[in-house]
């Protein structure tokens, strides 16, 4: 893609901001990641919303609570990184919660 290809595309990207559009339909629309969307529309009024990858660290607890998988499946899934589960799974256990000891 060539410099002027990306400099339309980018313009294409912020007149939809404008239009109203949200940034994960941006995001879709253009196959591209959200974050770069974002940092393009910095600076434009977009309708709220979260990160659409964004799961909260009590529904990644539940699933580590609640069923067998492995950390990377739980990360799969959340789309996070297998790191992050990992990280929840020892905070959740210096708590004290009684998380079922399971493989990377």
């Amino acid at each position: 893609m060539t410099h002027e290809e990306r400099r339309k595309r980018r313009e294409d990207i912020r007149r939809s901001a404008m239009s109203g559009k949200a940034l994960s339909e941006i995001s879709a629309e253009f196959g591209l990641d959200y974050d770069y969307v974002k940092k393009v529309c910095r600076g434009i009024k977009t309708r709220h919303e979260t990160h659409p990858k964004a799961a909260t660290s009590f529904e990644i607890l539940a699933d580590l609570l609640n069923t067998s998988q492995s950390l990377s499946e739980v990360a799969r899934k959340f789309q996070v990184s297998r790191q992050r589960v990992h990280q929840i799974y020892k905070e959740a256990c210096k708590a004290g919660i009684k998380v079922p000891q399971r493989n990377s």
